[in-house]
């Protein structure tokens, strides 16, 4: 919704001093512009205009974005009614401005009256002396202008920044200062979306992604991944506060702008402490050269921060293929639903990695992604194919991409996830994560999932040092900061996993693994009714899912809830049978107390190989003395004894 588009086309005034100017495009603070970027301000004059009435979801979608874009509605929406309250200084909890109707939408309540002729303002420094009074280096926030001249004013303001950098650079002393300010470790904050397109968004995180992909694979530069620095998205921390919250050294940030198959990258290097600006580049490339860009780009800021490649990695970063712009594109809108981890959006990824691998069928990455997928559906919690359906394809895929790419790292540690989970391979499996991590230190999933393996085996110390080194390659990950509460829980520090567990939720509180295992804590310390708080938290994240049903028919038992518990029965036990995941229904009867049920489900769980079965979860405590679970424990030590290494 353009100033050309709101039906008041005067200030008008609410609250105790706030002024919103639509032909001005500006919101006011006692007379002073306030800095709102564009969707919020569009919103902003949507619900101004329509105040004291309900906008839905889908008319703000409709009215700001339009139909039949692509773009991740739920998320741009909050974002920008997050960024509308925290310029309005407004508390969601007790709103005086922006109200939200739970499922449904939002509504302006503030009452709003004309302005008449507005206050005189101070006029703004012009352009040229304002940008003599910012440091080089500082990120420059720009109010927004109406969209139609939004492209050529940005442009005309990004090169003049970027001849500015260039003057200032050739001023200082180059890179040979900085023996002084050792680098050697980095964040690489999301690429900002210049588009002007929010359907554009997984193409802007995509690429994010992909630099820091390509950085990581530099051994003796630790790079921080991806679900830990897309946490600063939209924050209002400085970078020097960023980087110590990550505990990194530097700080690249930037933009991309595309055009068609064109695709432009701004980018810079800080210096986390002291803020310095130490270099800036523009790179424009085909989108088929995309690949080659990022490894250029990796191969300058190793240069800049005086790291010695290997000449493996500058043969690895040299020798980027060409992909088609179809398939890359496809590939990326494929990553962006699976970094949601829910089970409606892996099966969108699913169908994004096939589409990817349809036009290019030689593309590593698209198999990889796609046996990610597979293994996280079959064998995590979203759920959607059962782990033997799951499994064959997560192995044809996972190995046709180690085949087309045996350097990805990403490839063996899809194919190491595969032979884990679903062939019980411990061995094999153990082979693929350390070539993943030989191949790429800074690959954090790597980590992770050796840690869950060496876990399993009950190789404590090991399983912990590959958490921790998880843990500094990403800090705020919700997945890894959950792995470290299981390692809590196994090794019976209860006490310590519920609050490993809580912070897990407060990263993520979308998050329906997160919500799942702090449940489980909490009914191993026997806060029943906060578990049973959790597993609905859970359930509403993601309906249906057998996980969360069986959880809440698990705590019901425990409550003595019997009436509930055994309602909820039948169809848990339907549908953990039908999805291969006898462990589920196991629990319930554990919490109804009745043993000799739970003990028969347990070996059905571990005849079937179920994933899920965990013999050290302290939930399945009430059974360890019975012979029937020794024998069973037993037999899996021996089995992972047999395959542990001599």
């Amino acid at each position: 919704m353009t100033p050309e588009q709101v039906s008041f086309p005067n200030p008008v005034r609410f609250g105790d001093d706030l002024e919103l100017d639509p032909r001005a495009y500006e919101l006011r603070r006692a007379g002073r512009p306030l800095k709102l970027e564009r969707i919020p301000m569009e919103l902003l004059l949507l619900l101004v205009e329509q105040h004291g009435q309900l906008i839905t979801r889908e008319q703000i979608v409709e009215k700001i974005w339009g139909k039949d874009v692509f773009l991740d509605a739920d998320t741009s929406i909050n974002s920008a009614i997050r960024k509308i309250r925290q310029v309005l200084k407004d508390d969601p909890e007790q709103p005086r401005f922006v109200q939200t109707v739970t499922g449904r939408g939002y509504r302006f309540i503030a009452p709003v009256v004309e302005a008449g002729s507005p206050p005189s303002i101070k006029a703004a420094p012009q352009p040229q002396a304002a940008a003599a009074e910012v440091p080089v280096g500082r990120t420059i926030v720009l109010s927004p202008a109406p969209l139609r001249n939004r492209f050529w004013i940005g442009g005309v303001l990004a090169l003049g920044l970027l001849l500015l950098l260039g003057w200032a650079a050739k001023r200082r002393p180059r890179f040979s200062s900085t023996a002084s300010l050792p680098i050697r470790s980095i964040a690489v904050l999301p690429l900002e979306n210049l588009t002007g397109d929010p359907g554009q968004q997984y193409f802007a995180d995509g690429m994010t992604d992909a630099l820091i992909t390509t950085l990581a694979q530099i051994g003796s530069l630790r790079v921080i991944s991806r679900t830990s620095t897309m946490h600063y998205r939209d924050s209002r921390k400085t970078l020097p506060e960023i980087a110590t919250e990550l505990g990194v050294d530097a700080v690249v940030e930037g933009s991309v702008v595309r055009s068609g198959n064109r695709v432009r990258i701004d980018a810079q290097l800080i210096h986390a402490s002291t803020d310095r600006h130490l270099w800036a580049k523009s790179y424009e490339r085909d989108l088929q050269d995309v690949l080659a860009l990022q490894g250029e780009l990796a191969r300058t800021i190793a240069t800049e921060v005086q790291i010695q490649l290997t000449p493996k990695e500058q043969a690895r970063l040299g020798n980027m293929s060409l992909v088609k712009p179809e398939a890359y594109e496809a590939y990326l809108k494929g990553r962006f639903f699976w970094n949601k981890r829910n089970k409606e959006a892996i099966n969108k990824s699913i169908e994004y990695f096939n589409e990817a691998i349809r036009l290019d069928p030689a593309y590593a990455a698209a198999y990889s992604g796609l046996a990610d997928a597979y293994n996280v559906t079959g064998c995590g919690r979203p759920g959607g194919l059962t782990p033997t359906e799951a499994g064959l394809k997560a192995k044809a895929a996972a190995s046709r991409a180690v085949d087309l790419d045996d350097s990805s790292a990403e490839a063996h540690t899809a194919l190491g996830f595969e032979k884990d989970c679903y062939e019980e391979d411990v061995p094999a499996a153990e082979d693929e994560y350390r070539r993943a991590i030989a191949l790429n230190p800074n690959y954090a999933s790597a980590h992770h999932w050796y840690s869950a393996l060496l876990l399993q085996g009950w190789r404590d110390q090991e399983a912990l040092e590959q958490i921790q080194q998880a843990l500094r390659l990403d800090p705020v990950s919700p997945n890894i900061n959950g792995k470290y509460g299981d390692y809590l829980m196994e090794t019976r520090q209860l006490e310590r996993a519920v609050d490993q567990y809580r912070k897990t939720v407060e990263l993520d509180q979308q998050q329906y693994n997160s919500r799942l295992r702090l449940g489980f804590a909490y009914a191993s310390v026997h806060r029943y009714a906060e578990a049973e708080g959790e597993f609905k938290q859970a359930e509403e994240i993601s309906p249906g899912t057998v996980n969360s049903l069986g959880a809440l028919a698990y705590v019901y038992g425990l409550e003595g809830k019997r009436t509930e518990a055994e309602r909820m029965l039948p169809n848990v036990t339907a549908q953990a049978t039908a999805a291969g995941h006898p462990w589920v229904v196991c629990l319930v009867y554990v919490g109804l107390d009745r043993k000799g049920e739970a003990l028969q489900w347990l070996a059905k769980a571990y005849g079937q190989r179920d994933p899920y079965l965990n013999l050290r979860d302290p939930l399945l405590d009430p059974l360890r003395s019975d012979p029937r679970f020794q024998d069973v424990e037993r037999r899996v030590r021996s089995e992972h004894q047999a395959q542990a290494p001599k």
